[in-house]
């Protein structure tokens, strides 16, 4: 009888039946097999020992280990070639930064020592300008003094002088003399010549000109002042009353201004037309006005002094006198102020 290939009892017609591996022709009884064995399932069923050996055979094909063994080691190798390769491309990349850095340091280090050198410079220059400055400064200053004291100079020179004016041009040698002496006959006034310090005409400037002016110093102001209270006192005096073969135009007598007086004159006169100022003359060679009628008069020292206010009532009356002749005060009125703007040109 046919034993069990698992349980090694006979296997006796049951009721569970029996299985035969097709591959080794094993018997076993059904309920020794741990799958269940079907009727449709027994022709080609295998036992567990045939369906291990089919899978190892499966599974595990054969391996040559030589070959992959050598298969890695060619891998290593070209992996360690290519490492180096690229590592000696790293080296001399990293040799040519360090040279590049290298260079790039000096280059910052000669950069310093030139910004130092000229920090340096700058900084003794800023204390040379600064020095330059100062001294500039301070030649303004003395300059702007000494140009007031050349000013004041100037006209303390001029306070004793006048300025004829309106007298055609003659010939050049022509004595003035005789001119001064006829306007002094014509003023009324004794002509004495120890009265006059010097006369001589002034230069003819550019241009045209019809007329040319002589300057008079006098030996005191007191004379000039006469002088001129005596022009102020006529009217009109007329070239031609000097000589018949001079022209009929209008014979003036004024002080003698520096050029930067006469400026300022005449732009203080100017503002009489623009109903800014009331009243303007001149006085020892300066420049006094009056803002209105009734305010106090005040001397012009510069245009500055022409737009501010009318200074305050505690001017000197020395300031505030025109014009002094025979001890007597001359005050500006809106005719003799007039009278006294229409005396110069």
């Amino acid at each position: 009888m046919v034993k069990c290939n698992k349980c090694t009892k006979d296997i006796a017609p049951t009721k569970d039946g029996s299985s035969t591996c097709v591959s080794c022709q094993a018997q076993f009884h059904n309920s020794c097999v741990s799958e269940c064995v079907t009727r449709g399932s027994q022709k080609s069923w295998k036992c567990v020992k045939c369906c291990s050996e089919q899978t190892d055979t499966i599974v595990k094909p054969t391996i040559d280990y030589e070959r992959v063994i050598e298969i890695i080691v060619e891998a290593i190798a070209a992996l360690k070639e290519d490492m180096e390769n690229q590592w000696d491309v790293n080296n001399k990349k990293l040799d040519s930064i360090q040279e590049e850095m290298s260079n790039m340091n000096k280059d910052i280090t000669c950069l310093k020592t030139k910004m130092d050198e000229i920090v340096e410079k700058a900084t003794s220059t800023e204390t040379r300008v600064q020095q330059l400055a100062d001294e500039n400064c301070k030649l303004h200053q003395e300059l702007a003094i000494a140009k007031r004291e050349i000013h004041d100079l100037q006209i303390q020179t001029r306070k004793n002088n006048i300025v004829v004016s309106g007298i055609p041009i003659q010939s050049k040698g022509t004595n003035v003399f005789p001119i001064i002496i006829k306007i002094a006959e014509l003023l009324k006034l004794t002509y004495y010549q120890t009265d006059i310090n010097a006369a001589h005409w002034l230069p003819i400037r550019g241009g045209e000109p019809r007329s040319q002016s002589i300057v008079v110093s006098f030996m005191s102001r007191l004379v000039k002042n006469e002088w001129l209270l005596a022009r102020r006192n006529k009217r009109f005096l007329k070239a031609r009353e000097i000589n018949n073969d001079f022209p009929d135009n209008q014979i003036y007598l004024n002080e003698q201004l520096t050029k930067d007086t006469s400026v300022l004159f005449k732009m203080a006169r100017s503002m009489i037309k623009e109903n800014k100022m009331a009243s303007v003359w001149t006085n020892d060679g300066r420049v006094m006005a009056k803002r209105t009628q009734t305010s106090r008069p005040f001397r012009v020292n510069c245009l500055k002094d022409l737009v501010e206010r009318t200074p305050p009532a505690t001017a000197s009356e020395e300031d505030a006198a025109p014009i002094q002749a025979d001890g007597a005060l001359l005050r500006p009125t809106a005719t003799n102020a007039n009278s006294t703007a229409s005396l110069v040109k």
